[in-house]
């Protein structure tokens, strides 16, 4: 945790990480609002429908994210699945985002497995030797 939060503060304190996906990675999705589309994906929860739907309003790299997730329903299901889903490819091309993006859809699909993914950003941005014991 505490390399985490070093890494954020000089990340942040350097303009070197976007703000709303950062927030969005601490908070998800806090608005009493209701979805603006209705939940089709039952495997997911409604708390996970409503961060999708914030995160497709954060960045123009995801904002196709809700229909891609409509339309191949059984590959997200697949990766959602996965053991170690951080270490697999996301289907729809989103593999090839930086990795605090990924770390945000991460947290949307499988929260379980963000202490890993924000580890990957950690080593990512500091070096191995940030998140390894000595």
């Amino acid at each position: 945790m505490f390399s985490f939060h070093l890494t954020s503060r000089i990340l942040l304190n350097q303009k070197k990480v976007d703000v709303g996906l950062f927030n969005f990675l601490l908070r998800g999705n806090t608005s009493l609002e209701p979805t603006k589309n209705a939940k089709t994906i039952n495997w997911l929860s409604d708390q996970n429908w409503k961060d999708i739907e914030l995160l497709q309003t954060l960045d123009k790299q995801f904002t196709n994210i809700v229909e891609d997730i409509q339309n191949n329903e059984a590959q997200w299901s697949s990766w959602y699945d996965e053991p170690v889903p951080e270490d697999s490819p996301m289907p729809c091309g989103y593999s090839d985002m930086d990795i605090l993006s990924k770390i945000c859809i991460l947290k949307v699909f499988r929260i379980d497995r963000l202490r890993e993914g924000i580890s990957m950003w950690v080593v990512d941005k500091m070096g191995p030797e940030y998140v390894k014991p000595k």
